[in-house]
């Protein structure tokens, strides 16, 4: 996901010289990236993206991205919508102009392969997708979700975009939390840990206006305007629930107001509230968030089999990127060797139903920008269950072996 870049927002811890060798960023045991040859510019990027800060390299990593001043490529063939191609160096990543910004070479595992990239660009193609399939081949799901400690309890939050996660995220910062992610979340397939992947959390302007935190302070002028856009946007919607909204001219200026809003956005580091890249939690709660635009705030419990069809349908969506790369490679009749990566998926789903065994899943219903105080006093109001997750299987619950040699998929075992 991109992400604004605030002006004079603090930059992200760098423990990297102006060109580090080689630094590891390690997403919380789950999947271990290197940079090799990374600018302090470059490093700041990935731990924006990958959250933590870069280290000396520790044993043998899953991906590793190496930065270069240019890329070259000789008459690549063009693929899937002409954004990729594929040549001599691998699948290619293009620019709107059409130049090569990025070149992937693809090990035999899931996921595992070498990205060299472009050093300046704002984020680097395929590396999320590849830690997310690295991640599903090592027993962890990713997740299109918020996730952040209270009190000793973790809250897992996802949902599609626009949803609520990071109102949700922030809620819980005004009251004290620890976040570990903003958008995407690692849960392991036995249920007991969680870890966030990326470094900051982007603000909405209504974010901003409701966000209180004594070291987190917004200036006079970036409050001023984020009220404005929050009044704004409240007008707007209000104007499109009568008839009169209905025409044209009404669909091109909400969308006119939308990005006038967007511009507002601000970045902010996962450090400032807390989370100083080491954290790692168990999830307790995991809430499935709705945005309905004539309803309060409310929470329904959901039993096992709802939860793992609504989740599945996301982390399928967050997999899609990563699976279509494969398809268009494929296509060209250039087969690496991903046994069974189609049925990523299915894997992700089976090991749902294990992650989510004995855990409260609820739908939380909200209004769009809801009151932050409001919505955080029901989560920590909703009921959860103290029994630890064990290793028996539950009846009519799938059991499930590792990975295989070379990251291959985790497989049910049938009884």
């Amino acid at each position: 996901m991109r992400r604004a870049r605030p002006a004079g927002a603090r930059p992200a811890r760098v423990a990297a010289p102006a060109r580090a060798n080689a630094v590891d960023f390690d997403i919380g045991g789950a999947v271990v990236v290197r940079a090799r040859d990374a600018s302090p510019a470059d490093v700041g990027l990935l731990s924006r993206e990958l959250g933590g800060v870069g280290r000396e390299p520790v044993g043998k990593p899953d991906l590793v991205v190496c930065f270069v001043d240019d890329i070259a490529s000789r008459d690549p063939e063009l693929i899937d919508d002409g954004s990729m191609a594929h040549g001599a160096g691998g699948l290619y990543f293009l620019s709107e102009s059409g130049r090569a910004i990025a070149h992937t070479r693809r090990g035999r595992a899931w996921g595992r392969q070498i990205i060299v990239c472009r050093r300046g660009l704002k984020h680097v193609p395929s590396l999320s997708s590849a830690v997310d399939l690295v991640a599903l081949a090592r027993g962890w799901i990713p997740l299109h979700a918020s996730g952040w400690i209270h009190e000793g309890v973790g809250f897992v939050a996802t949902g599609g975009a626009g949803s609520g996660k990071t109102g949700a995220l922030v809620a819980a910062c005004r009251h004290g939390a620890v976040p570990l992610g903003d958008d995407r979340i690692l849960l392991s397939a036995d249920g007991r840990s969680m870890v966030g992947v990326g470094g900051s959390i982007n603000l909405r302007d209504w974010h901003q206006t409701q966000l209180a935190l004594p070291h987190v302070r917004f200036g006079a002028g970036r409050r001023m305007l984020a009220k404005l856009g929050t009044a704004i946007g409240r007008t707007t919607r209000a104007r499109n629930g009568t008839a009169k909204a209905d025409t044209l001219m009404a669909s091109f200026a909400a969308r006119g107001v939308a990005g006038v809003r967007r511009r507002l956005d601000m970045e902010l580091a996962l450090e400032r509230l807390g989370n100083d890249g080491g954290v790692r939690g168990r999830p307790d709660i995991l809430l499935v968030l709705e945005k309905r635009p004539r309803h309060g705030i409310s929470a329904e419990r959901i039993d096992e089999h709802a939860a793992v069809a609504r989740i599945a349908a996301e982390v399928e969506a967050e997999l899609r990127p990563g699976l279509g790369q494969h398809r268009a490679q494929r296509l060209q009749g250039r087969d690496y060797g991903w046994r069974d990566v189609h049925r990523a998926p299915e894997i992700a789903a089976l090991l749902l139903h294990r992650a989510l065994r004995g855990k409260p899943v609820y739908v939380v219903t909200h209004p769009p920008e809801c009151c932050m105080d409001e919505l955080h006093d029901l989560m920590v109001s909703l009921p959860r269950r103290d029994d630890p997750v064990d290793g028996a299987d539950a009846a009519g619950s799938p059991r499930y072996e590792g990975p295989g040699q070379g990251g291959m998929p985790i497989r049910p075992v049938h009884a």
